[in-house]
């Protein structure tokens, strides 16, 4: 992994406003019809319902705290309406049409089943009601339309928008402004991409507001010496180390809400299967913390934010030599405390 976090190919990455655009779009325009009417007011909801907790099991989780004495950082987290320009592209590239068959193409395979049902249940229907007997005929227009529906069906399969998605090299569901300190949630992207792979609006919400949050505060969040991620460091660092330290505190919170927010859980697990390896890199560090939990990724972590070389092998190793330290740290008997 050889790609930075920022830069100026990083539409989060400029100093002004959202590099993001307004979904002025003809296309999103018929995406926002489609979607549920709802949709936006569900992000909205889980920020406002989630947004104080989330980030306290990210302060416990890092170490890492936003006020340090006198020192305070803080980080907005704004619903917008904007589209991601790398998911504009995707989606402008598409005609109207086929963009409404792939968020119906759960429609499409059940009308392509339904054909099916009919068609083998055409004696029963006969023998029910013999005004709607099949026949010849009309079983082999069934057939012709059974089998263009399944074309159809795998056509849309093949184009599938939501691996196209996630291929998408940066943040898309939301992103967080380093340099302006502030989140942006993309309801409309989160609906989006909810839609299309069956999942609730509100978990996938709840999995993104935590990413982003876990960048901030792996960027800003003062260690018990007072120091933060310095902002240009932070951006040029190796995509796969922040990432991936997004992602392994994001699974340490969603761990933390399993009986709260259960949905969380299974819409990142969803999300692993099919994301791109800067996201799912962090699984590798489990393997090699020796048991020591999250303190050998901390550690690493802390390296890097004081200005140790960050690129991703060398972070791995960093993880690898913490797991080592801790593990030979001899461990106090309860009864040499009076336990």
């Amino acid at each position: 992994m050889t790609t930075t976090f920022g830069g100026p190919n990083r539409f989060y990455d400029g100093k002004g406003r959202s590099g993001a655009r307004k979904a002025s779009s003809e296309v999103i325009k018929l995406i926002e019809s489609i979607l549920p009417p709802d949709a936006r007011q569900s992000v909205e909801s889980v920020y406002k319902a989630h947004n104080l907790a989330n980030r306290a099991h990210l302060r416990d989780e890092t170490a890492l705290d936003m006020v340090q004495g006198e020192s305070r950082r803080s980080v907005s987290v704004e619903i917008s309406d904007d589209v991601p320009p790398p998911l504009l592209v995707i989606l402008e590239s598409l005609p109207e049409g086929i963009i409404q068959l792939l968020l119906r193409r759960r429609e499409v395979a059940i009308a392509e089943e339904t054909l099916a049902l009919v068609a083998t249940s055409a004696s029963a229907i006969a023998e029910w009601k013999p005004r709607l007997e099949i026949n010849a005929v009309l079983r082999a227009e069934f057939q012709h339309v059974q089998g263009y529906l399944g074309a159809l069906r795998e056509a849309l399969d093949e184009k599938n928008l939501a691996t196209s998605i996630l291929a998408i090299d940066g943040d898309v569901f939301g992103a967080y402004f380093y340099w302006q300190e502030r989140v942006e949630l993309y309801w409309i992207a989160i609906a989006l991409f909810a839609s299309l792979r069956g999942l609730r609006t509100e978990d996938l919400t709840m999995v993104v507001l935590t990413h982003e949050l876990a960048h901030a505060y792996t960027h800003l969040g003062a260690d018990v010496d007072g120091d933060r991620w310095d902002t240009e460091a932070f951006a040029q660092s190796d995509l796969g180390v922040v990432e991936g330290l997004a992602q392994f505190y994001t699974d340490a919170v969603a761990t933390s809400f399993r009986e709260r927010f259960p949905g969380a859980r299974t819409a990142f697990d969803a999300l692993l299967k099919e994301q791109s390896p800067a996201y799912t890199c962090f699984r590798e560090w489990g393997q090699i913390v020796r048991g020591n939990t999250g303190e050998p990724v901390r550690a690493a972590m802390i390296e890097a934010r004081r200005g140790a070389e960050s690129d991703y092998h060398t972070f791995v190793r960093r993880i690898d030599e913490a797991a080592v330290r801790l593990s030979r740290v001899p461990q106090v008997a309860p009864e040499s405390l009076g336990l």
